[in-house]
């Protein structure tokens, strides 16, 4: 019921008064369940992620993972349902969950993880949880980086979820904002023979399938995308000789036409220490535009770049992940002497005529009863980097304990340890090792029969 207030002949002050409590009291007048629906929908003020039991700091956003109809035919009938993309925001540098599936994603290999995504309010109370399984990556995307910049350098993954649980709000350790973040200003861009000391911009760096059609589980990644890099107008002719070479014309150039290597490393914030690196394989030139030097940079090129292969490299993570709810400390299983026999640093004796790929990562044991199925290896001025990609007949539980008792038994020290998973196929061991200055990083995967295994040795590159 409306009530019509007559103000006519009051003094004004007076009627104000009156209007703003008409007003007031018309709004209390609102069905509580109108009022209780608009104020849930702004109480989450917080979201967390957790992928593999593992909750990793740095999130920013995330959108997507929604079910939505498949419709068909003539009549427009639901013949089935999918996910819409999950695009998840981090800032850099990586929890180790989402460092470890970069990793697997930029080397081809299809990993799949559980993701558990909690929006919390104020209150620190769960208001919604996505729990989405066999998620799969597809694409990988580093933000712009500008020399001008302040604002945090980021990092988006697309992920196509394979299938979704109905699950309550679920509580969990709230991630946080990475206090020691990068800087999008904090990089350095490098092309061996080539003047690279003022690249003032590096366009984003996109690497995988197409996000409208989620990309392809037997081929994670489908490429690199061209990117942009800004060259000081000083700098421009180093870079406009390597156009000439690589498109056959001009004076002869002393640089080499083929494909180059290159890296961009992530600094701190005093531009001393390198945070994470990567390595590009099989640089070419594509086109060369000319900057004005009315451009806000000033005068110079802005060169495109096409790229073979990207690879991670980054210090061993031993923060930023929580386990997703209270449990009891996982200890990994200890073998006893008539288990597993302590490796030796050659791997002589445990090779298999299996094998692929070059050869084993150097200084790093290899325990009997694996076969190698790939190996990669990046050599920059200053460290190498080598991986292998294994597979096993041997249960998880006895993998894992044969890594750990032939890294102990080679000098290895571990620093850090975690386990997840609720089931054989999704149970996954992640171990950062250190000796001397070699540092690896090792993961032991679960499957329903077997299991596989990846190694990833860091050490100084010789002088």
């Amino acid at each position: 019921m409306l009530t019509f207030l007559s103000f006519r002949g009051r003094h004004p002050l007076r009627a104000a008064l009156m209007f703003g409590s008409a007003i007031i009291a018309a709004a209390l007048a609102v069905p509580a369940a109108f009022a209780a629906t608009s104020v849930s929908a702004y109480l989450a003020t917080q979201s967390t992620v957790a992928i593999d039991g593992q909750v990793c700091s740095g999130l920013r956003t995330w959108s997507g993972g929604e079910p939505r109809a498949v419709v068909t035919g003539i009549t427009r009938a639901v013949t089935g349902a999918e996910f819409t993309p999950l695009r998840l925001d981090f800032d850099l540098p990586m929890a180790a969950p989402v460092q470890a599936w970069v990793s697997d994603f930029l080397a081809g290999r299809t990993s799949r993880h559980t993701v558990l995504l909690t929006e919390i309010n104020a209150n620190r109370v769960p208001v919604r949880s996505v729990d989405l399984r066999e998620a799969v990556l597809t694409q990988v995307r580093f933000d712009e980086l500008a020399a001008v910049s302040r604002t945090a350098a980021t990092v988006s993954l697309v992920i196509r979820p394979g299938y979704r649980t109905k699950v309550g709000p679920t509580a969990m350790t709230p991630s946080t904002l990475n206090k020691a973040r990068v800087l999008s200003s904090s990089y350095r861009f490098s092309v061996p023979g080539l003047p690279s000391t003022r690249i003032s911009r590096v366009a984003p760096l996109v690497i995988g399938g197409d996000v409208a059609t989620g990309g392809l589980a037997s081929q994670p990644l489908a490429g690199v995308a061209n990117f942009v890099v800004a060259v000081a107008g000083v700098d421009a002719q180093a870079w406009l000789d390597w156009r000439d070479a690589v498109l056959g014309f001009g004076p002869q150039p002393a640089i080499a036409p083929m494909p180059k290597s290159g890296d961009l490393t992530y600094l701190s914030t005093d531009l001393k220490t390198d945070l994470m690196n990567l390595h590009f394989e099989g640089l070419s030139i594509v086109e060369i535009t000319p900057v004005p030097a009315t451009a806000p940079g000033g005068a110079g090129i802005e060169v495109e770049l096409a790229c073979a292969s990207v690879s991670l490299a980054a210090p061993t993570p031993t923060s930023g992940t929580t386990p997703a709810s209270p449990a009891a400390p996982t200890t990994s299983p200890t073998p006893t002497p008539t288990e597993t026999k302590p490796a030796t640093a050659a791997t002589a004796g445990n090779t298999s005529p299996k094998d692929l790929g070059a050869r084993d990562p150097k200084g790093f044991p290899r325990p009997a009863g694996v076969v190698r199925e790939s190996y990669k290896s990046t050599i920059i001025p200053t460290q190498t980097f080598e991986s292998a990609y294994y597979q096993s007949s041997l249960p998880f539980d006895e993998l894992s304990a044969a890594y750990l008792a032939a890294a102990k038994g080679d000098g290895w020290k571990a620093q850090s340890q975690s386990e997840s998973g609720d089931i054989p196929s999704r149970r996954l061991l992640m171990v950062d090792l250190i000796k001397a200055e070699a540092r690896a990083h090792v993961r032991v995967y679960g499957k329903d029969q077997g299991s596989s295994s990846s190694v990833e040795v860091t050490t100084p590159t010789p002088k």
